[in-house]
């Protein structure tokens, strides 16, 4: 039954405070002084003309208006308070004549006068609930919580028109301007007494009087302890998360583009926004969210998937010549106590290796790889810079130092080891990744005409580099690069594969989240970056993931259906890691499913090519997957042709093709062929050398003068811009063909 409640004739106090803040005249504006004076003639006035009225009415949630929160059916107290139509005519009079400063003062000191209200309405709000034995649950207000259609259901239910002329334009606004409406959820629970407007889940957020308190969210993952995170005003679950030190896959840098950071909320209201295209109806029943999109709008328990660590590869080949040629340590340089110890770091993109090397002998006692958590700020380097300028730039160097300090307990404990029995660190990386663990700025690094602040090796102390004290006295040493995107990484990978030594020249591929090219041999290099992207390791690919138990990394096809399937670890299916995108593309492309530029049969251009069941619905491959293995391929494709052509060489003047990163180390050669990722006369030539950049590094602690090596090696070495590359372009457009050409 409904219950109508009106009130009429309560008191109003205009706020002196209030309506300057509103206005944003303060002490210092040349008008306040004016303003002052007329303050005090319009709050009388404003008092006198005032209508103030509240109706209630206890009823229910109606239809048109109920939501999967609220249904139909809910009880509901409407509320309408309003000040009237004089103060509101007063106001839009002084306009009419020309008079803004009144006018604008009048609209200011009205608004004071509705928030004055507001005591009374807690008043009667208490007095009426406690007859009728109901507390309230949440304070909703249109249009952050609720619909507009919300405004005409309460004064149809209050009657507001026939009591006090209140009504809804054809816009859904109320009429007077100077009326508020607002839905309590009321609940049997009378200890409960959520009265109050709640600014976080309010859209104006550029209101003056806004004031939205960090809110907790507990952080769930399977075999670790809880982690607390406070989030702010405005922020994602990701930015929050992020700040805490809880990392989420984000290839894409938190822009929603990608799909990859879903999160399950187990407690607590949120809101989403523009995360439907990435999500299953099955996800959404289970609470899943993408946490770049997602905001909480109270106290919050997250899940997060347990799957995050990489199948990433810290092996790398070295040839017997090489280890014929390695000059060791004088005699006394190592000690058989095992404290001549050495670790080998590569910071990549994606995942960081390392090894320890028992220094002189090059002898490697153990191995291990962890995630660069830096990945939650994006896929790829560009992701990176942009957050470092945006102000985040401690925050990812933070990151990488914890993910080195784990990285550095797994590998001592793996080889029972302690702190003191290490010597020295040689660490390789991209310029970025140095730029970031260092802390020096990125401005530059990612505008022309792309400058660093030093491409020079950098020797300090490894204590001081990771952030712990037990490494004080042990000398650190990073590799030098050749420019902003070829850097020490690639210095290192050319060390690892000899190429001081080459007489003929040899050609370098790294296939990691960057692609970098070379050539050359002991007296010449050019070398060169191309924007491959990072579908060689699942990123930008709708069902992709890094190599981690689970992703599919085999597939083949017979009779245009799955004949073949496997994933790493042997577990159920997730997702297609590097290796499985290229081999679907490539099986695809065989059986006739997908022609040379790259068109999907029809049957499956709009909802893709499923290759198997996953725990969260349907695994496919999509057209707009192909696109990004083109994209990927073209790239690489045309800068090992434009360097060859640069450098005057052809195939057939090619000793070796070295082939590193972890996605090159477990490609199928033939299929890589296949697609034209790399040309046929070259097939015979290839040597996958897995991660050359730490076997760069864990040479120069195998050889004393190893790092002069490689300060030899950039000297004799030249970036090839192939932005300004005409034979680029035309090679790069070429090699969109699926085929070898």
């Amino acid at each position: 039954m409904e219950q109508i409640i009106c009130r009429t004739g309560m008191p109003v106090h205009p706020d002196k405070a209030q309506a300057f803040s509103l206005i944003q005249c303060t002490p210092d504006s040349p008008v306040y002084e004016e303003m002052e004076e007329e303050y005090e003639q319009l709050a009388g006035r404003a008092k006198e003309m005032a209508q103030p009225v509240i109706l209630m009415c206890f009823s229910k949630m109606e239809k048109k208006i109920a939501s999967l929160k609220y249904p139909e059916g809910t009880p509901v107290l409407y509320v309408i308070t309003s000040v009237g139509r004089k103060l509101t005519e007063s106001s839009t009079g002084f306009f009419r004549e020309g008079d803004y400063v009144k006018g604008l003062l009048m609209d200011a000191i009205a608004d004071t006068c509705l928030f004055s209200l507001e005591e009374h309405v807690k008043g009667i709000l208490r007095e009426e609930c406690r007859k009728r034995g109901f507390g309230i649950s949440a304070c909703l207000e249109a249009p952050s919580d609720i619909s507009m259609d919300a405004q005409e259901v309460a004064c149809r239910l209050t009657r507001a028109g026939e009591k006090a002329g209140i009504c809804v334009t054809s816009g859904k606004m109320l009429d007077p301007v100077k009326s508020n409406c607002h839905l309590y959820i009321l609940t049997s629970d009378q200890a409960m007494w959520k009265t109050d407007h709640d600014c976080r889940r309010c859209e104006r957020r550029d209101c003056m009087f806004r004031n939205v308190q960090p809110v907790r969210l507990t952080i769930q993952k399977e075999g670790q302890e809880p982690t607390e995170a406070a989030c702010r005003d405005g922020e994602s679950l990701l930015e929050s998360m992020l700040r805490a030190g809880v990392f989420v896959q984000s290839p894409c840098g938190g822009t929603g583009r990608c799909g990859k950071c879903k999160v399950r909320v187990l407690k607590g209201d949120v809101k989403a926004e523009g995360e439907q295209a990435f999500l299953s109806e099955e996800e959404m029943r289970q609470g899943i969210h993408l946490a770049c999109k997602t905001f909480p709008l109270e106290e919050c328990v997250i899940s997060l998937d347990a799957k995050e660590g990489y199948e990433a590869v810290a092996e790398y080949a070295v040839t017997g010549e090489d280890k014929a040629n390695s000059a060791p340590f004088a005699a006394g340089d190592t000690e058989e106590s095992g404290r001549g110890l050495g670790i080998a770091i590569d910071i990549g993109t994606t995942t960081i290796a390392l090894q320890l090397v028992e220094r002189g002998r090059g002898e490697s006692l153990y191995s291990c790889t962890v995630q660069n958590h830096q990945s939650a700020y994006g896929a790829d380097v560009i992701s990176r810079i942009q957050a470092a300028n945006a102000g985040k730039g401690d925050e990812l160097r933070r990151a990488v130092v914890k993910d080195l300090q784990e990285g550095i307990r797994m590998l001592l404990a793996g080889g029972k080891r302690q702190k003191e029995h290490i010597r020295e660190m040689v660490i390789a990386g991209n310029t970025t990744m140095v730029h970031l663990l260092m802390g020096y700025s990125c401005e530059t690094l990612g505008t022309a005409p792309f400058t660093a602040v030093t491409l020079d090796g950098i020797g300090m102390d490894a204590g001081e580099i990771v952030e712990d004290e037990g490494f004080r006295g042990c000398a650190a040493k990073i590799f030098p690069g050749i420019s902003v995107y070829v850097g020490g990484d690639i210095v290192s990978g050319l060390l690892c594969c000899g190429f001081e030594k080459r007489v003929k020249p040899s050609l370098f591929i790294d296939l990691g989240t960057n692609g970098e090219v070379a050539i050359g041999n002991q007296e010449r290099i050019l070398a060169a970056s191309t924007a491959a992207g990072p579908a060689f390791e699942g990123g930008n690919i709708s069902c992709g993931m890094g190599s981690v138990p689970g992703a599919i990394c085999h597939v083949r096809l017979k009779d245009k259906r799955i004949d073949e399937l496997k994933t790493i670890g042997d577990e159920n299916p997730c997702g297609l890691c590097g290796t499985g995108v290229i081999e679907m593309t490539a099986e695809l492309l065989r059986e006739g499913l997908l022609d040379e530029t790259g068109l999907l049969d029809e049957d499956f251009f709009e909802k893709g090519f499923c290759v198997s069941e996953g725990p969260r619905g349907a695994i496919t491959f999509t057209q707009k997957d192909v696109r990004e293995v083109q994209l990927a391929k073209a790239a690489i494709r045309a800068g090992v042709e434009t360097l060859m052509e640069a450098y005057g060489a052809g195939p057939e003047d090619l000793e070796h093709v070295y082939v590193a990163g972890g996605f090159g180390y477990r490609m199928d050669l033939e299929k890589a062929v296949f697609i034209g990722l790399l040309p046929e006369a070259l097939k015979d030539k290839v040597k996958a050398v897995g991660n050359s950049s730490l076997g760069g590094a864990a040479r120069c602690l195998r050889e004393k003068d190893g790092l002069k090596t490689a300060e030899n090696i950039r000297r004799v070495s030249a970036e090839v811009s192939l932005a300004e590359s005409r034979k680029f372009q035309q090679a790069y457009v070429e090699s969109m063909m699926l085929q070898e050409s």
